[in-house]
């Protein structure tokens, strides 16, 4: 019986996490997305001996339909959590670009381990970006990790596996 109390208790816990994990933060209606990404940053560590998490965005960026602004906020949410959780490196860099299309990158100076493999995570960035007709790839760089997703602000979206494997890496 406490089996089955179990599995029951899981199945609302994974229904509670999909409910909430689908609503807009309230952020994003108040700041935008650069605006709530450096909400998100503030009281992140950075003293000594643990990551410090940086931003780099154009002054301004281009108006955003609500799903392409909630998935890049959820996108780079998830990479600096995967970053703060998952690495051992210094430095975690947030970039947000616009030029065509709305890019999300978030690069850290951590080794990733030889027995590495993506987990729930990255996978939910990647259903995101494609979702809205985007594209994302995320896992080990020759100096670190990075999780880069496009996502298109006219339709039209380039790819981000061809990014990764003309950069020699």
């Amino acid at each position: 019986m406490i089996d089955e109390i179990r599995i029951e208790l899981r199945g609302a816990i994974d229904d509670v996490r999909r409910v909430v994990y689908g609503l807009r933060p309230i952020e994003l209606d108040n700041a935008g997305l650069v605006g709530a990404l450096r909400q998100r940053l503030v009281g992140l560590p950075g003293e000594a001996g643990q990551i410090r998490v940086e931003m780099e965005h154009p002054d301004q960026v281009p108006a955003l339909s609500p799903a392409v602004e909630l998935a890049a906020y959820r996108i780079a949410s998830e990479a600096i959590n995967n970053a703060l959780t998952h690495s051992e490196g210094r430095r975690c860099l947030v970039k947000i670009t616009a030029n065509g299309t709305l890019a999300v990158t978030v690069r850290d100076d951590g080794r990733p381990p030889s027995s590495w493999t993506p987990g729930v995570g990255l996978r939910s960035i990647l259903e995101r970006a494609e979702e809205l007709g985007g594209t994302a790839a995320a896992g080990p760089i020759g100096d670190g990790w990075e999780v880069r997703a496009r996502l298109p602000l006219d339709g039209l979206a380039p790819s981000v596996q061809d990014d990764f494997a003309g950069s020699g890496r």
